[in-house]
Protein backbone atom coordinates (compact mmCIF):
# COMPACT_ATOMS: atom_id res chain seq x y z
CA UNK A 1 0.00 0.00 0.00
CA UNK A 2 3.28 2.41 0.75
CA UNK A 3 4.78 1.21 -2.61
CA UNK A 4 0.95 2.46 -4.40
CA UNK A 5 0.88 6.01 -2.28
CA UNK A 6 4.41 6.14 -3.36
CA UNK A 7 4.40 5.48 -6.86
CA UNK A 8 0.98 7.92 -7.26
CA UNK A 9 3.30 10.55 -5.59
CA UNK A 10 5.85 10.35 -7.56
CA UNK A 11 4.34 10.40 -11.13
CA UNK A 12 1.63 13.22 -9.81
CA UNK A 13 4.89 15.17 -9.13
CA UNK A 14 6.39 14.35 -12.55
CA UNK A 15 2.94 15.19 -14.07
CA UNK A 16 2.67 19.03 -12.50
CA UNK A 17 6.48 19.53 -13.74
CA UNK A 18 5.86 18.44 -17.05
CA UNK A 19 2.61 20.38 -17.19
CA UNK A 20 4.19 23.59 -16.00
CA UNK A 21 6.81 23.53 -19.58
CA UNK A 22 3.72 22.65 -21.67
CA UNK A 23 0.43 21.07 -22.18
CA UNK A 24 -0.13 17.72 -23.28
CA UNK A 25 -4.05 16.52 -24.73
CA UNK A 26 -5.29 12.91 -24.81
CA UNK A 27 -7.96 12.34 -27.24
CA UNK A 28 -9.34 9.89 -29.58
CA UNK A 29 -12.22 8.23 -31.40
CA UNK A 30 -14.05 5.05 -31.12
CA UNK A 31 -15.93 4.20 -33.95
CA UNK A 32 -17.95 0.54 -34.29
CA UNK A 33 -20.81 -1.31 -35.80
CA UNK A 34 -21.92 -4.08 -38.44
CA UNK A 35 -21.12 -3.63 -42.21
CA UNK A 36 -21.81 -6.47 -44.83
CA UNK A 37 -21.50 -5.92 -49.08
CA UNK A 38 -22.39 -8.10 -51.91
CA UNK A 39 -19.91 -11.30 -51.50
CA UNK A 40 -19.01 -11.00 -48.16
CA UNK A 41 -20.26 -12.19 -44.90
CA UNK A 42 -21.72 -9.45 -42.23
CA UNK A 43 -18.74 -8.61 -40.04
CA UNK A 44 -17.85 -5.87 -37.78
CA UNK A 45 -16.31 -2.78 -39.16
CA UNK A 46 -16.31 0.84 -38.82
CA UNK A 47 -16.82 4.11 -40.62
CA UNK A 48 -14.44 6.03 -39.27
CA UNK A 49 -11.06 4.63 -38.05
CA UNK A 50 -10.65 4.43 -34.54
CA UNK A 51 -7.46 6.26 -32.89
CA UNK A 52 -6.08 7.64 -29.88
CA UNK A 53 -3.48 10.21 -30.07
CA UNK A 54 -1.71 12.56 -28.44
CA UNK A 55 -0.79 16.15 -28.67
CA UNK A 56 1.43 18.32 -27.30
CA UNK A 57 2.39 22.19 -27.20
CA UNK A 58 4.93 24.73 -25.57
CA UNK A 59 4.38 28.21 -25.48
CA UNK A 60 7.58 29.95 -26.55
CA UNK A 61 6.40 33.54 -26.94
CA UNK A 62 6.05 36.40 -29.15
CA UNK A 63 3.27 33.93 -30.80
CA UNK A 64 5.22 30.90 -31.55
CA UNK A 65 4.32 27.68 -30.17
CA UNK A 66 6.26 24.47 -30.23
CA UNK A 67 4.13 21.47 -30.52
CA UNK A 68 4.11 17.41 -31.83
CA UNK A 69 1.07 15.07 -32.71
CA UNK A 70 1.22 10.71 -32.00
CA UNK A 71 -2.07 8.91 -32.68
CA UNK A 72 -2.25 5.13 -32.53
CA UNK A 73 -5.27 3.29 -34.62
CA UNK A 74 -6.99 0.76 -32.81
CA UNK A 75 -9.08 -2.16 -34.48
CA UNK A 76 -12.30 -1.83 -32.40
CA UNK A 77 -13.72 -5.74 -33.36
CA UNK A 78 -10.89 -7.28 -31.42
CA UNK A 79 -8.11 -4.60 -30.28
CA UNK A 80 -5.40 -5.13 -32.55
CA UNK A 81 -2.86 -2.10 -33.75
CA UNK A 82 -4.93 -0.59 -37.10
CA UNK A 83 -4.56 0.98 -39.98
CA UNK A 84 -6.07 4.66 -40.74
CA UNK A 85 -7.80 4.22 -44.05
CA UNK A 86 -6.20 0.48 -44.96
CA UNK A 87 -7.41 0.36 -48.24
CA UNK A 88 -4.84 3.54 -49.43
CA UNK A 89 -2.03 2.58 -46.95
CA UNK A 90 0.85 5.44 -47.61
CA UNK A 91 2.91 5.05 -51.03
CA UNK A 92 6.37 4.45 -50.09
CA UNK A 93 5.71 1.87 -47.00
CA UNK A 94 3.16 -0.62 -49.62
CA UNK A 95 4.09 -0.09 -52.85
CA UNK A 96 7.81 -0.87 -53.56
CA UNK A 97 8.68 -3.38 -51.25
CA UNK A 98 5.94 -5.56 -53.42
CA UNK A 99 5.26 -4.69 -56.55
CA UNK A 100 8.61 -3.61 -57.48
CA UNK A 101 10.32 -6.17 -55.98
CA UNK A 102 7.65 -9.30 -57.28
CA UNK A 103 8.23 -10.40 -53.60
CA UNK A 104 4.41 -11.23 -52.88
CA UNK A 105 5.62 -12.99 -49.47
CA UNK A 106 6.48 -9.31 -47.97
CA UNK A 107 3.98 -7.85 -45.83
CA UNK A 108 2.98 -4.66 -44.98
CA UNK A 109 3.07 -4.39 -41.45
CA UNK A 110 1.14 -0.80 -39.43
CA UNK A 111 4.18 1.36 -38.19
CA UNK A 112 3.23 1.83 -34.06
CA UNK A 113 2.16 5.42 -34.72
CA UNK A 114 0.16 4.49 -38.15
CA UNK A 115 -1.76 7.42 -38.49
CA UNK A 116 0.29 10.79 -37.86
CA UNK A 117 3.84 10.78 -35.93
CA UNK A 118 5.19 14.39 -36.39
CA UNK A 119 6.70 17.77 -34.65
CA UNK A 120 6.55 21.64 -35.30
CA UNK A 121 6.39 24.71 -34.87
CA UNK A 122 3.10 27.33 -35.28
CA UNK A 123 3.33 30.95 -35.30
CA UNK A 124 -0.02 33.25 -35.68
CA UNK A 125 1.99 35.63 -38.09
CA UNK A 126 3.68 33.09 -40.38
CA UNK A 127 1.62 29.94 -40.32
CA UNK A 128 3.04 26.32 -38.99
CA UNK A 129 5.27 23.58 -40.33
CA UNK A 130 5.41 19.75 -39.54
CA UNK A 131 7.96 17.56 -40.26
CA UNK A 132 7.71 13.25 -39.88
CA UNK A 133 4.40 11.20 -40.78
CA UNK A 134 1.48 13.93 -41.67
CA UNK A 135 -1.80 13.76 -42.94
CA UNK A 136 -2.03 14.68 -47.04
CA UNK A 137 -2.60 18.04 -47.18
CA UNK A 138 -4.36 17.65 -50.54
CA UNK A 139 -6.70 14.70 -49.79
CA UNK A 140 -7.29 16.53 -46.38
CA UNK A 141 -8.78 19.42 -48.45
CA UNK A 142 -10.58 17.27 -51.26
CA UNK A 143 -12.38 15.31 -48.90
CA UNK A 144 -14.74 17.99 -48.11
CA UNK A 145 -16.08 17.50 -50.59
CA UNK A 146 -17.44 14.84 -50.28
CA UNK A 147 -20.67 14.26 -47.44
CA UNK A 148 -19.03 11.49 -45.72
CA UNK A 149 -15.58 12.35 -45.96
CA UNK A 150 -14.51 9.55 -47.70
CA UNK A 151 -15.44 7.17 -44.61
CA UNK A 152 -17.06 4.30 -44.53
CA UNK A 153 -19.22 2.19 -47.59
CA UNK A 154 -20.52 5.43 -48.77
CA UNK A 155 -17.12 7.04 -49.31
CA UNK A 156 -16.61 8.79 -52.63
CA UNK A 157 -14.36 7.01 -55.11
CA UNK A 158 -10.37 6.98 -54.44
CA UNK A 159 -7.77 7.21 -56.85
CA UNK A 160 -5.57 4.68 -57.39
CA UNK A 161 -2.61 6.78 -55.79
CA UNK A 162 -4.17 8.22 -52.81
CA UNK A 163 -2.07 8.24 -49.72
CA UNK A 164 -4.34 9.67 -46.77
CA UNK A 165 -0.61 9.70 -44.86
CA UNK A 166 3.05 10.91 -46.02
CA UNK A 167 5.66 9.45 -43.91
CA UNK A 168 9.41 11.40 -44.32
CA UNK A 169 7.48 14.51 -45.00
CA UNK A 170 7.34 17.94 -44.23
CA UNK A 171 4.22 19.90 -44.52
CA UNK A 172 3.73 23.97 -44.30
CA UNK A 173 0.28 25.24 -43.91
CA UNK A 174 -0.17 28.74 -44.44
CA UNK A 175 -1.97 31.38 -41.98
CA UNK A 176 -5.68 32.38 -42.55
CA UNK A 177 -5.62 35.66 -44.81
CA UNK A 178 -9.81 36.74 -44.64
CA UNK A 179 -10.55 32.72 -45.80
CA UNK A 180 -8.05 31.97 -48.17
CA UNK A 181 -5.16 30.12 -47.22
CA UNK A 182 -2.76 27.30 -49.24
CA UNK A 183 -0.28 24.64 -47.78
CA UNK A 184 3.16 22.76 -49.03
CA UNK A 185 4.43 19.27 -48.84
CA UNK A 186 7.63 17.51 -49.95
CA UNK A 187 8.45 13.70 -49.01
CA UNK A 188 10.89 11.86 -49.67
CA UNK A 189 11.58 8.94 -51.92
CA UNK A 190 13.20 5.55 -51.24
CA UNK A 191 17.15 6.12 -50.60
CA UNK A 192 17.89 3.79 -53.50
CA UNK A 193 21.87 4.16 -52.81
CA UNK A 194 21.90 2.02 -49.37
CA UNK A 195 18.71 -0.60 -50.00
CA UNK A 196 19.48 -3.87 -49.88
CA UNK A 197 19.20 -5.37 -53.56
CA UNK A 198 16.93 -8.02 -52.13
CA UNK A 199 14.81 -4.86 -51.41
CA UNK A 200 15.14 -3.86 -55.13
CA UNK A 201 16.97 -0.71 -54.73
CA UNK A 202 18.70 -1.35 -57.99
CA UNK A 203 15.33 -2.35 -59.83
CA UNK A 204 13.93 1.17 -58.48
CA UNK A 205 16.75 3.59 -59.78
CA UNK A 206 16.70 2.20 -62.85
CA UNK A 207 13.12 2.33 -63.61
CA UNK A 208 12.81 5.89 -61.63
CA UNK A 209 10.78 4.74 -59.04
CA UNK A 210 12.62 6.15 -56.05
CA UNK A 211 11.33 9.79 -57.18
CA UNK A 212 10.67 12.57 -54.23
CA UNK A 213 6.93 13.63 -54.09
CA UNK A 214 5.62 17.43 -53.29
CA UNK A 215 2.01 18.79 -53.26
CA UNK A 216 1.14 22.34 -53.39
CA UNK A 217 -2.93 23.35 -52.28
CA UNK A 218 -5.50 26.48 -52.12
CA UNK A 219 -8.54 26.70 -50.27
CA UNK A 220 -10.75 30.02 -49.84
CA UNK A 221 -13.95 29.72 -47.76
CA UNK A 222 -15.77 32.78 -46.50
CA UNK A 223 -19.53 33.52 -46.40
CA UNK A 224 -20.91 30.09 -47.12
CA UNK A 225 -18.81 29.56 -49.85
CA UNK A 226 -15.69 27.02 -50.00
CA UNK A 227 -13.49 26.73 -53.35
CA UNK A 228 -10.16 24.19 -53.20
CA UNK A 229 -7.84 22.84 -55.43
CA UNK A 230 -4.74 20.42 -55.23
CA UNK A 231 -1.71 19.54 -57.40
CA UNK A 232 0.24 16.42 -56.18
CA UNK A 233 3.87 14.59 -57.62
CA UNK A 234 2.86 10.92 -55.69
CA UNK A 235 6.35 9.71 -54.08
CA UNK A 236 8.19 6.61 -55.33
CA UNK A 237 5.79 6.46 -58.41
CA UNK A 238 7.59 7.33 -62.05
CA UNK A 239 6.62 10.92 -61.62
CA UNK A 240 2.99 9.73 -61.60
CA UNK A 241 0.67 12.56 -60.55
CA UNK A 242 -2.70 13.64 -59.83
CA UNK A 243 -4.51 16.98 -59.35
CA UNK A 244 -8.47 18.26 -57.98
CA UNK A 245 -10.69 21.23 -57.98
CA UNK A 246 -13.61 21.26 -55.63
CA UNK A 247 -16.60 23.38 -54.40
CA UNK A 248 -19.30 23.69 -52.07
CA UNK A 249 -21.58 26.60 -50.91
CA UNK A 250 -23.53 26.36 -47.62
CA UNK A 251 -27.32 27.54 -47.63
CA UNK A 252 -28.07 28.42 -43.91
CA UNK A 253 -31.30 29.41 -41.44
CA UNK A 254 -31.96 29.26 -38.44
CA UNK A 255 -35.47 27.61 -38.76
CA UNK A 256 -34.96 24.66 -40.99
CA UNK A 257 -30.94 24.24 -40.43
CA UNK A 258 -28.33 24.44 -42.93
CA UNK A 259 -27.87 22.62 -46.19
CA UNK A 260 -24.84 22.36 -47.67
CA UNK A 261 -24.00 21.81 -51.86
CA UNK A 262 -21.26 20.25 -52.98
CA UNK A 263 -18.81 19.32 -56.03
CA UNK A 264 -15.33 17.97 -57.28
CA UNK A 265 -13.47 16.58 -60.00
CA UNK A 266 -10.01 15.03 -60.28
CA UNK A 267 -7.88 13.06 -62.03
CA UNK A 268 -4.79 11.29 -61.98
CA UNK A 269 -1.83 9.62 -64.07
CA UNK A 270 0.15 7.11 -63.22
CA UNK A 271 3.02 6.10 -65.03
CA UNK A 272 3.87 2.72 -66.19
CA UNK A 273 6.94 0.94 -64.97
CA UNK A 274 8.38 -1.98 -67.12
CA UNK A 275 4.50 -3.39 -66.72
CA UNK A 276 3.83 -3.13 -63.25
CA UNK A 277 0.48 -1.44 -62.04
CA UNK A 278 0.71 0.97 -58.86
CA UNK A 279 -1.75 -0.42 -56.17
CA UNK A 280 -0.49 -3.92 -54.41
CA UNK A 281 -4.19 -4.67 -53.43
CA UNK A 282 -5.15 -4.33 -56.76
CA UNK A 283 -3.06 -6.82 -58.54
CA UNK A 284 -5.44 -6.92 -61.75
CA UNK A 285 -3.61 -4.19 -63.29
CA UNK A 286 -0.41 -5.78 -63.14
CA UNK A 287 1.36 -6.78 -66.33
CA UNK A 288 -0.12 -3.26 -68.15
CA UNK A 289 3.29 -1.94 -70.14
CA UNK A 290 1.38 1.72 -70.54
CA UNK A 291 -0.14 4.36 -68.48
CA UNK A 292 -3.31 4.48 -66.69
CA UNK A 293 -5.26 7.23 -66.48
CA UNK A 294 -8.07 8.16 -63.91
CA UNK A 295 -11.05 10.23 -63.87
CA UNK A 296 -13.72 10.55 -60.29
CA UNK A 297 -16.70 13.20 -60.34
CA UNK A 298 -18.47 13.90 -57.36
CA UNK A 299 -21.70 15.44 -56.45
CA UNK A 300 -22.93 15.51 -52.61
CA UNK A 301 -25.59 17.01 -50.29
CA UNK A 302 -25.69 17.51 -46.43
CA UNK A 303 -28.81 18.74 -44.56
CA UNK A 304 -28.48 18.77 -41.16
CA UNK A 305 -30.80 20.11 -38.80
CA UNK A 306 -30.51 19.92 -34.68
CA UNK A 307 -28.89 16.71 -33.96
CA UNK A 308 -30.25 15.07 -37.61
CA UNK A 309 -27.56 15.00 -40.73
CA UNK A 310 -28.48 13.54 -43.99
CA UNK A 311 -26.16 12.90 -46.75
CA UNK A 312 -26.12 11.63 -50.16
CA UNK A 313 -23.94 11.88 -53.19
CA UNK A 314 -23.45 10.38 -56.55
CA UNK A 315 -19.78 9.88 -57.94
CA UNK A 316 -18.84 8.88 -61.02
CA UNK A 317 -14.85 7.01 -61.69
CA UNK A 318 -13.75 6.07 -65.24
CA UNK A 319 -10.53 4.30 -65.78
CA UNK A 320 -8.41 4.61 -68.97
CA UNK A 321 -5.83 1.85 -69.71
CA UNK A 322 -6.40 1.13 -73.31
CA UNK A 323 -9.97 0.81 -72.71
CA UNK A 324 -12.24 2.70 -70.60
CA UNK A 325 -14.06 1.27 -67.55
CA UNK A 326 -16.69 3.52 -65.79
CA UNK A 327 -18.68 3.15 -62.27
CA UNK A 328 -21.23 5.16 -61.04
CA UNK A 329 -21.58 4.89 -56.80
CA UNK A 330 -24.91 5.89 -55.25
CA UNK A 331 -24.83 6.25 -51.59
CA UNK A 332 -26.83 7.72 -48.62
CA UNK A 333 -26.51 8.53 -44.64
CA UNK A 334 -28.55 9.31 -41.80
CA UNK A 335 -26.40 10.66 -38.38
CA UNK A 336 -28.53 10.84 -35.25
CA UNK A 337 -26.29 13.33 -32.56
CA UNK A 338 -26.78 11.99 -29.09
CA UNK A 339 -24.43 14.42 -27.53
CA UNK A 340 -21.56 16.16 -29.00
CA UNK A 341 -19.50 13.52 -28.71
CA UNK A 342 -21.57 10.47 -29.35
CA UNK A 343 -23.60 9.63 -32.56
CA UNK A 344 -25.35 6.71 -33.91
CA UNK A 345 -25.01 6.42 -38.13
CA UNK A 346 -26.66 4.34 -40.84
CA UNK A 347 -25.34 4.25 -44.40
CA UNK A 348 -25.90 2.50 -47.63
CA UNK A 349 -24.31 2.20 -50.85
CA UNK A 350 -24.71 0.89 -53.92
CA UNK A 351 -21.55 0.38 -57.03
CA UNK A 352 -22.33 0.21 -60.60
CA UNK A 353 -19.51 -1.03 -62.86
CA UNK A 354 -18.83 -1.58 -66.39
CA UNK A 355 -16.60 -4.57 -65.52
CA UNK A 356 -14.35 -6.55 -63.25
CA UNK A 357 -11.33 -3.82 -64.09
CA UNK A 358 -13.81 -0.95 -62.77
CA UNK A 359 -15.36 -3.41 -59.75
CA UNK A 360 -11.95 -3.99 -58.53
CA UNK A 361 -9.70 -0.72 -58.71
CA UNK A 362 -13.54 1.05 -56.94
CA UNK A 363 -14.83 -1.33 -54.50
CA UNK A 364 -12.57 0.29 -51.65
CA UNK A 365 -14.10 -0.75 -48.44
CA UNK A 366 -13.43 -4.55 -48.34
CA UNK A 367 -10.53 -4.66 -50.14
CA UNK A 368 -9.31 -8.11 -49.00
CA UNK A 369 -13.14 -8.98 -50.85
CA UNK A 370 -12.18 -7.50 -54.03
CA UNK A 371 -14.14 -10.66 -56.40
CA UNK A 372 -14.92 -8.56 -59.80
CA UNK A 373 -18.85 -8.16 -59.13
CA UNK A 374 -20.17 -5.50 -61.50
CA UNK A 375 -22.71 -4.33 -58.89
CA UNK A 376 -22.00 -4.10 -54.86
CA UNK A 377 -23.87 -2.84 -52.28
CA UNK A 378 -23.20 -2.44 -48.95
CA UNK A 379 -24.79 -1.09 -45.30
CA UNK A 380 -23.42 -0.07 -42.30
CA UNK A 381 -24.49 0.59 -39.19
CA UNK A 382 -22.55 1.85 -35.94
CA UNK A 383 -21.52 3.97 -33.27
CA UNK A 384 -19.00 6.77 -32.86
CA UNK A 385 -17.69 8.41 -29.80
CA UNK A 386 -14.84 11.48 -29.64
CA UNK A 387 -13.02 12.23 -26.15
Amino acid sequence: MKKTLLACTLLGAFAGSAYAQGHITVYGLLDSGYSKSTGSDLRVGSNVDSRMGFRGTEDLGDGLTAEFNLEHCINMSDGTRGARHPNYQDQSMRMNDVLTTGNKSLVWVPPEWQSVANIGLRSQNWGNIHIGRVVNYAIENYRSIDPFEQNGVSAGLYTLVDSEVNAKTIRYDSPNWNGFRFGLAYTLGQNTNSRSRDLGGDYLKEYHIDNDGWLVGARYTNGGFDILGNYEKIVDSNDSYKWNIGAAYTFSDASWGSLKVSAGYETMSLQAFNGLGKDAAVDIFNGLDHSINERNAIVGLQYRQGPHTVNASYNHGKIEYGKDSKANKYALGYTYNLSKRTSLYANVSYLDADDEMASVAYNTYYPDLRTGQDKVTSYQIGITHKF
